[in-house]
């Protein structure tokens, strides 16, 4: 068993990426309902696969291929792929495509990337806290345009608050150290190198969108283990006014929180019970997605001249004294000295004379 990367592990890749996003952004809204610490970790981990399987589309050979038979897949992918413009193969020119626009989103996102921090460079800074068993310090800073707390910054990170009574909310400055410790913008990072690559999938939205969802809540929950249920209220009653990423937006640097997703994460912090058994559509989820490594949708091949399906109901293989004759119908293929295993099963007798 070994690894195959072409066109078709690819787009099963990307069939398979798209198709999991959707079934995922389904299952979190179904019914809104609460999610508990168990069930972030595996839908965090089903979330992780995903990207795997999109960032490596690699095919598992001796994994099962399912050929798809009168389909118009099968036509896209020769036409598209395997077809020629003059003495140029499109494949090629869609691969030129595909690189030309991972090169034209990841400058527009630098870009913006660079104008958000310049934005925040222009914050009055409020204090510094300082993190056990490292050794930088983590600068806080007030700007009034953003009106919103996050963290920012991979290499030199700095939390940006919008208004001072973020400041007076130890739990909300406890959350941004948390994405800092855990790494999240790092993980957000890969999620948008994914995005980036694949910059033609519809899905992109709904991969950003949840990841985000997720790690709030993951982040939501550290912070409020062992905190008395008052001050937990009272740190719902803030996140669920903040308007987080509605300003980063226009920088291209995140995405405006699900409004329906925040009634989850609420329900959520406010269950006295954080963790319980994981809902059955999310380990049907995960199997589904690992299962998915082993499977490769090609489009269905015309057989070569001269081949035959033995399974077909119209073959039979006539045994004439030793000598076994094929057919198929009434058409004779060919004659045998000896009978393969395979085929024990598609003896007949010979009838007198019927050739």
């Amino acid at each position: 068993m070994g690894i195959r990367f072409d066109w078709i592990s690819m787009l099963s890749a990307g069939f398979f990426f798209s198709f999991f996003i959707l079934l995922l952004t389904i299952f979190l809204r179904w019914k809104n309902e609460e999610l508990n610490k168990n069930e972030i970790f595996v839908i965090l981990f089903c979330l992780t696969l995903i990207l795997i399987r999109g960032m490596f589309p690699f095919e598992i050979i001796g994994g099962k291929t399912f050929y798809i038979e009168r389909f118009y897949y099968s036509e896209i992918y020769i036409k598209l792929i395997q077809g020629y413009i003059g003495n140029v193969r499109i494949g090629s020119i869609v691969f030129i495509i595909w690189i030309a626009g991972i090169v034209i989103v990841a400058t527009k996102k630098m870009v913006r990337y660079y104008r958000f921090q310049d934005l925040t460079s222009k914050g009055k800074l409020i204090g510094t806290i300082k993190i056990k068993r490292k050794i930088a310090e983590i600068p806080i800073f007030m700007l009034e345009d953003v009106q919103e707390c996050f963290i920012t910054g991979l290499f030199k990170p700095k939390i940006i608050l919008g208004y001072k009574e973020q400041q007076q909310c130890p739990l909300l400055l406890k959350h941004e150290l948390e994405h800092y410790k855990k790494h999240d913008l790092w993980k957000k990072l890969l999620v948008e190198i994914v995005c980036t690559v694949y910059w033609w999938n519809p899905f992109n939205h709904y991969i950003r969108k949840c990841s985000n969802n997720l790690i709030e809540l993951k982040t939501d929950y550290q912070v409020i283990q062992d905190v008395e249920f008052a001050k937990r209220l009272e740190y719902v009653e803030m996140i669920s006014g903040l308007r987080k990423y509605n300003n980063m937006r226009k920088y291209g640097l995140g995405i405006a929180q699900d409004k329906e997703f925040i009634k989850v994460r609420v329900a959520s912090l406010l269950n006295r019970e954080n963790y319980g058994k994981v809902k059955k559509r999310f380990w049907i989820l995960l199997f589904m997605i690992m299962f998915s490594f082993f499977i490769v949708i090609a489009p269905a091949r015309e057989p070569n001249d001269g081949t035959f399906d033995i399974e077909s109901p119209n073959f039979r293989v006539v045994d004439d004294n030793g000598k076994y004759i094929m057919y198929m119908k009434e058409e004779c293929l060919g004659v045998l000295n000896e009978l393969p295993k395979v085929l024990e099963d598609k003896v007949v007798e010979y009838e007198e004379g019927k050739e």
